[in-house]
């Protein structure tokens, strides 16, 4: 029996670390593009909003000192790629780029401009950043964009406090400021009457190499959250907010990036009813065969306060499960498993789900 209990507890632990709640069907975008779906080239042409791989959300608020210029971010567009450019990722089917492209008011570029994506990698607690990427255009430099990953080196700011802590260079698309890695890369060009920039990051920079908890095969964080800002910094500098990415109000706007299912959506600083990450925990780690046990899932809003306005039958993906020595995977919530990712219909009340397990 003891050999039995084992056997059940090494495949409990990787269902722990797998759950993913879907933010389905209240999302704007949902999947991965394919891995050559976007390129870096300055033209814009891909960037399509199909309602499948790409989403973007504009800019609601701009400080009149940004207001025309270089800083004034109207629009800000996001996407991920997979290897089959399918949902979710696996083993067989792994998570490859993050892609970013900004939209600006001017329509003369020829100032050098910093602009900034801070990041959740699942290493701070929700509603907290640790990493932050600088995005550093110049027009006459080679690259015309560099991109630095940093982490957070002081205790974790909130989200949208983007000045408040120390960071340290971890990895960047040009020498001097961490690792280099040429696979990262941005263009910049002018999109109309005024100026955008694209750009690619390897999924990589978001793993345990440089702080980060996200993992290519989708076993890693489950959810990306980012704000998006401009600052007065140089290349290596923070500097101070110029303008970042707000709702009419003046509230910024969080990304939330489904890594597992490629769903994304944008939520307001002040929307504390909505989802910002999803925990498990379990009554315990060694259930008996066949006897039921308790997952719990607890549903967060931004600032990391258990979301009491989350009710209703929502959809949780879970997966890196295992089967027993008989080939059988169990039941959760009443559904039998046959196989990892499965995605299983989950009632949740007051931010609160209480689901049954059975191995």
């Amino acid at each position: 029996m003891m050999r039995q209990l084992f056997t059940f507890s090494r495949r409990l632990l990787p269902l722990m670390a797998g759950l993913v709640l879907a933010f389905s069907p209240a999302v704007a975008q949902a999947g991965f593009a394919g891995p050559s779906a976007i390129t870096i080239d300055g033209t814009f042409t891909d960037w399509v909003v199909d309602g499948v791989n790409v989403y973007s959300r504009t800019d609601g608020y701009t400080p009149n000192g940004a207001l025309n210029k270089a800083p004034d971010i109207t629009r800000i567009w996001s996407a991920m790629s997979a290897a089959n450019g399918t949902s979710p990722v696996s083993s067989g089917n792994l998570l490859q780029n993050v892609y970013f492209r900004f939209d600006t008011a001017t329509t003369s570029f020829s100032a050098k401009q910093a602009y900034w994506v801070q990041l959740n990698l699942g290493a701070a607690n929700p509603g907290y950043a640790d990493h932050a990427l600088q995005f550093w255009v110049d027009y006459s430099a080679n690259p015309s964009v560099t991109i630095v990953l940093y982490e957070y080196t002081g205790s974790y700011p909130a989200m949208g406090a983007f000045t408040s802590s120390a960071i340290t260079a971890r990895v960047a698309n040009r020498s001097g400021y961490g690792t280099s890695d040429a696979n990262a890369a941005g263009s910049w060009a002018q999109n109309g009457t005024t100026y955008s920039f694209e750009a690619k990051i390897p999924i990589g920079w978001y793993s345990s190499t440089y702080g980060g908890a996200v993992k290519d095969d989708g076993t890693g964080a489950g959810l990306v959250a980012s704000a998006v800002f401009s600052s007065t910094g140089s290349s290596g500098s923070k500097g101070t907010i110029s303008d970042q990415l707000d709702d009419g109000s003046q509230n910024p706007y969080f990304s939330l990036g489904n890594a597992v299912t490629g769903d994304t959506t944008f939520v307001a600083g002040n929307a504390g009813g909505k989802a910002f990450s999803v925990s498990a925990s379990v009554a315990t780690l060694t259930p008996v065969a066949g006897a039921s046990d308790s997952i719990t899932l607890t549903v967060r809003d931004y600032l990391g306060n258990t979301d009491a306005t989350f009710t209703g039958t929502k959809n949780v993906t879970i997966s890196g499960f295992l089967a027993a020595p008989n080939g059988s995977y169990g039941s959760f919530n009443g559904v039998t498993l046959n196989g990892s990712p499965q995605t299983i219909s989950v009632s949740f009340v007051n931010g609160v789900a209480t689901v049954p397990l059975i191995l």
